[in-house]
């Protein structure tokens, strides 16, 4: 409404000394101005509910073209504000707010956009149990799940995993209904949480029904294997993410290969 985009007008006039602010009606008017301005640090204020597409389609849209928009997404529901969550390079103001949670949220994007030069260290352990450190420092995870679909985000190495994949890991045994639908959102909404907290929420690739690991820049002993780090491959020793069961796959894989590199190391020290 025109109260709030005021209201937000203001509390950035008070907050930081932007080039511009600028009031848009529509979706496809941010598009346009973010692909002609595409090299000018934005963020987008923007409702879940536009008047010509929804806040996830503008996500989208914005997605196909090289940009440096940051989206605050401007939503009353919880549910809406998961889904906000499952997009990349997004963040969500929860109606009715205050000033100082528009500042929070600012300073939390204008962190975001910093964190190619500011990236903290990230360690992650798979053999043995699963668990991931920030700056040698071990994450907390409240959810368990969350940490769950973590760690199945590693095990694809970057590849991508559906809502529906998902839900057959977490549930091989059962018909899946809108509880479980509701759990992993839950779940995942959690996971975006704890990482925004660490400051690096950008290590997961989202798009609708759709989710990533980015591999790049994460010191991780199942990563190391496969690229045949032998520090890596000695340190396995039949153990890989103990805690979940859907790990025993995976596991088995690793141990086949770490049978070829001794193989492969015996020819070689025999001169064969």
């Amino acid at each position: 409404t025109s109260n709030v985009r005021t209201y937000i007008k203001k509390s950035l006039q008070n907050i930081y000394e932007f080039d511009k602010i600028i009031e848009l009606e529509r979706g496809v008017d941010l598009l346009r101005r973010v692909n002609r301005e595409s090299d000018t640090e934005t963020i987008a204020f923007v409702s879940w509910k536009l008047n010509d597409m929804s806040g996830g389609a503008v996500a989208e849209l914005l997605g196909d073209f090289k940009n440096n928009c940051s989206l605050v997404f401007l939503i009353r529901d919880e549910k809406s504000a998961m889904e906000a969550l499952e997009l990349n390079n997004t963040s969500v103001l929860r109606m009715p707010f205050a000033a100082d949670k528009v500042r929070s949220c600012i300073e939390k994007v204008i962190s975001q956009a910093k964190v190619s030069v500011m990236r903290p260290k990230i360690r992650i352990n798979t053999f043995g149990n699963f668990d991931i450190y920030v700056d040698e420092k071990a994450v907390v995870f409240s959810n368990s799940r969350a940490k769950e679909l973590l760690a199945m985000l590693i095990n694809s190495r970057g590849g991508v995993l559906t809502m529906g994949s998902i839900i057959e890991m977490f549930w091989p045994d059962e018909i899946v209904t809108p509880q479980h639908k509701t759990i992993y959102r839950k779940a995942l909404y959690a996971l975006r949480n704890t990482l925004n907290e660490h400051g690096i929420d950008d290590i997961i690739m989202s798009s609708r029904n759709q989710k990533a690991i980015r591999p790049e820049g994460i010191d991780c002993d199942y990563f190391n294997f496969l690229n045949g780090d032998r520090e890596a491959i000695a340190a396995y020793d039949g153990d890989y993410m103990m805690e979940y069961s859907w790990g025993e796959l995976t596991n088995g894989k690793l141990w086949r290969m770490k049978k070829n590199y001794g193989e492969i190391d015996r020819r070689m020290a025999a001169g064969g």
